[in-house]
């Protein structure tokens, strides 16, 4: 839409332009903007006034990394126009100061032997400077071409109004972002940049140059900011984000409804190996773990009916219990989509099996593009690919106590804080998800967190794997029976006793407390 336009000293206006709901909002005079994050890292628009503050809600960092690279091959640098006016004309000086440093650039990028991240030096021997870089920010935008478009324009000519430049504007983008990196990168020291890599493109049989921008807070939006999150990340990812140091003033620990009993299991095989859910490898029956954790998810959830149990657990594993057939009162979700959830916070109980973790390879660039600098890579192993080393850590008991486990960590903090957002703060945002402060004895709960992870909160507490996984005998639960009689077993449930001696392997080993 376009809401007005000059054209030649003219004013166009959209016929709707006096009711429209976005030009009131323009005009209003509000105490309190409602925006989202992505808006931070644009300029401000003139019509929201210079903040006196902000407060920013929770996953504003991580919002601020690229979700993919912006591509462009040597080729194309090399092959894009100077010009500038829309009618193809050359503006002399401007074209040739574009034609030298791109040339400059280009010098640069194949004085690169390998693929891999931008070296300083190599920039500074063939000329690119951050004065080059800058000058030639200024004039690839500059060779912006606009559509035309003026309000009431039929709908088909306007598409292809837009559709004549999209792809000059593109490449123009394109350009302008790989030299604003490019300046950042040389006003600064590292050696090599963290966001600007050299790739050879099989498909394409070219070479490419990638960039990942940071997505930082504009300096239009600069005032005091607090910020609101139950996993707030470390002060070194904010403070490439905001612009500024970071200040951690308050660090505020809440004590869970003493109707929440939780309880932490460790020793659980729930690798994607033992789990069977590894990406292009397909398992004929369910893994002897993946039937543990139904057997006690039927139980709990049995234990709980009518109310409702939440599983939560990594997406493929979610898949395959699923298909398996869960209890009608178990309802799902996996790790990366459960901010926001509410609809839990009367449920019965939570469940939550493993957990997500980024691996090194994906960790380390993504701290490049926090730093600017290149992360050192942790080295291969015998096996070949990387981990992370183990180091202590400790579950915290309610009662004041610490279970010790061993838990992954990488030892640059930059890209440890990142696995931590990840791996860590995912867990607590899903255990979250049971509103776990807020219950009163009228909606008591329970959660099982099945992994060796030491997280900030405390638990009932620990047990083994071998402690809390159950039996066949769990098959029975959601019948809302456990019988006693390997014969009767046998009649009732033929499904899980096929035979007398499955039948024997399905008597509750105690009718007294099952879990």
């Amino acid at each position: 839409a376009v809401c007005e336009r000059r054209v030649d000293g003219l004013q166009y206006l959209c016929p709707f332009h006096g009711q429209c709901g976005m030009q009131r909002q323009r005009q209003a005079k509000p105490q309190v903007w409602l925006i989202p994050h992505a808006l931070l890292f644009q300029s401000r628009p003139s019509f929201i006034p210079k903040p006196d503050a902000l407060v920013i809600d929770e996953g504003f960092t991580m919002g601020a990394l690229p979700d993919k690279p912006a591509r462009m091959s040597l080729d194309a640098i090399e092959q894009a126009p100077f010009e500038r006016e829309d009618d193809g004309s050359v503006f002399s000086n401007a074209a040739n100061d574009i034609q030298s440093a791109r040339g400059a650039l280009l010098r640069a990028l194949r004085a690169h032997d390998e693929d891999g991240p931008l070296s300083r030096e190599i920039l500074l021997q063939r000329g690119v400077t951050k004065t080059v870089a800058a000058n030639a920010y200024r004039l690839e935008w500059m060779r912006q071409r606009e559509p035309g478009i003026t309000p009431g324009m039929p709908p088909k000519a306007r598409k292809a109004a837009a559709a004549a430049v999209a792809a000059h504007n593109k490449e123009m983008r394109l350009l302008a972002g790989l030299w604003a990196e490019l300046r950042t990168f040389l006003e600064g020291s590292a050696a090599a940049s963290g966001r600007l890599y050299l790739r050879y493109d099989r498909e394409a049989e070219c070479r490419v140059i990638e960039r990942r921008s940071l997505g930082t807070v504009r300096t239009s939006w600069s005032a005091p900011a607090l910020l609101l999150d139950a996993t707030l990340p470390e002060p070194a990812l904010l403070a490439p984000v905001l612009g500024h140091p970071v200040e951690v003033r308050a660090d505020i620990a809440a004590r869970w409804s003493p109707y929440v009993r939780t309880r932490q299991i460790v020793g659980a095989p729930i690798t994607a190996r033992k789990l069977g859910i590894i990406e292009g490898k397909e398992f004929d029956m369910p893994r002897r773990s993946v039937v543990d954790l139904m057997r006690l998810i039927r139980l709990r959830a049995a234990l709980a009916f009518p109310r409702i149990v939440v599983v939560i657990a990594p997406q493929a594993l979610v898949t395959k219990l699923s298909e398996i057939g869960l209890p009608e009162n178990v309802e799902t979700a996996h790790f990366g989509a459960v901010a926001g959830i509410d609809r839990w916070a009367t449920a019965g109980g939570l469940i939550c099996i493993g957990r997500l973790q980024p691996g090194p390879r994906i960790v380390e660039p993504l701290a490049g593009i926090i730093t600017g600098e290149v992360t050192e890579a942790l080295p291969e192993g015998e096996a070949g690919g990387a981990w992370y080393p183990r180091a202590e850590g400790g579950i915290r008991l309610a009662s004041g106590d610490t279970v010790r486990v061993e838990h992954e960590h990488h030892p640059d903090p930059v890209a440890e804080a990142l696995r931590w957002q990840i791996t860590e703060a995912g867990l607590i945002q899903a255990i979250g998800r049971l509103r776990a402060l807020r219950r009163g004895p009228d909606a008591p709960a329970f959660v099982d967190i099945i992994n060796d992870v030491p997280l900030p909160l405390s638990v009932d507490a620990v047990v083994s794997w071998d402690e809390a996984k159950v039996g066949a005998w769990a098959e029975m639960a959601p019948e809302g029976v456990l019988l006693a009689s390997p014969a009767d077993i046998e009649a009732c449930f033929p499904e899980v006793a096929p035979t007398r001696d499955k039948a024997r392997e399905a008597v509750p080993p105690t009718m007294g407390v099952t879990s």
